[in-house]
């Protein structure tokens, strides 16, 4: 049967459909698939560029996806960063059509590979469809072991400027905890103000701030915190108890002013990006807004 690759965008509904069975399927419990979360990430950022998956195939079977999220970054000037994300493929013995068309995009990319694998042959696809829509940053948050090939086999190379760090909660008896180790020691009054935009999937009041992670994925990221260690203990115990929040997520910096840290284990995603990338990166973290880089915490 023949391997080929097609491209998934927003308008291509059988191209979703078949995305999402294919990884709730093969990979029920990696992420909460719905179909919110496919529609988030072919999101649009401007008239020109909206993000896309690519699909490779055996026959009409799909065996693997990879997808690419566009933010837009504002720095001294508009950046589109392309995030890569939802890197899943399965084993198939099938041999793979021969390779057409332009390989070598940069120095690393290990021709061999993408020429054997499925998996490079999506990373490939990928890659130029990015190069067309003239993307300004290329990052992709993969795990320790799927850095290596993104690294050794795809010529991307580690970013530290683009790295995440940060704290997740989830269990609202953590929480609960911390508040009551809190209030044993201090009792201020506390003012709840309105909830403004609530139905957006935003979150201010009591001197927080933060928004919804769009896509059904059930996470909260928390982008400012009051001085107040108790004012912010109670905000985040009323986002579990207001909407079906199952995660919270904490960057790092923020953590640390508000001095949550101290209570909870960081994580830290460790970026990769292409060559051509590094200069740009470094623009991007003096924004403070590397967060929003990463769909999937």
């Amino acid at each position: 049967m023949d391997f080929r690759i097609e491209k998934v965008t927003n308008s291509d509904e059988e191209g979703k459909k078949e995305i999402l069975r294919f990884l709730r399927a093969n990979f029920p419990s990696a992420y909460m698939w719905d179909s919110a979360y496919i529609n988030f990430r072919l999101r649009r950022v401007n008239r020109e560029r909206r993000g896309f998956f690519v699909v490779a195939y055996i026959g009409d079977k799909v065996i693997g996806c990879l997808s690419v999220a566009y933010k837009l970054i504002r720095a001294d000037r508009e950046l589109i960063v392309g995030e890569l994300g939802d890197a899943y493929v399965i084993q198939t013995k099938a041999k793979l059509s021969k390779l057409v068309g332009e390989v070598k995009l940069w120095d690393g990319l290990e021709i061999s590979y993408v020429e054997k694998n499925a998996f490079g042959r999506l990373a490939l696809a990928a890659f130029k469809e990015v190069r067309d829509d003239n993307v300004d940053i290329l990052v992709g948050y993969p795990n320790e072991i799927a850095q290596r090939s993104w690294v050794r086999r795809l010529g991307l190379v580690r970013n530290g400027d683009l790295e995440q760090t940060y704290i997740a909660i989830s269990s609202l008896r953590r929480i609960m905890q911390i508040i009551i180790d809190r209030v044993s020691r201090n009792k201020p009054n506390v003012y709840y103000q309105t909830i403004d935009s609530y139905n957006t999937f935003r979150l201010d009041c009591m001197g927080c701030k933060g928004k919804m992670q769009p896509g059904g994925c059930c996470t909260f990221v928390m982008t400012y915190g009051s001085e107040s260690r108790f004012l912010v203990l109670v905000y985040l115990l009323r986002l579990f108890l207001a909407r079906e929040v199952k995660r919270i997520i904490l960057p790092i910096d923020v953590a640390e002013r508000i001095g949550l840290k101290k209570y909870l284990k960081d994580v830290r995603l460790k970026a990769v990006v292409r060559q051509s990338d590094v200069e740009l990166c470094k623009i991007v973290k003096q924004t403070g807004n590397t967060w929003m880089l990463c769909d999937t915490y």
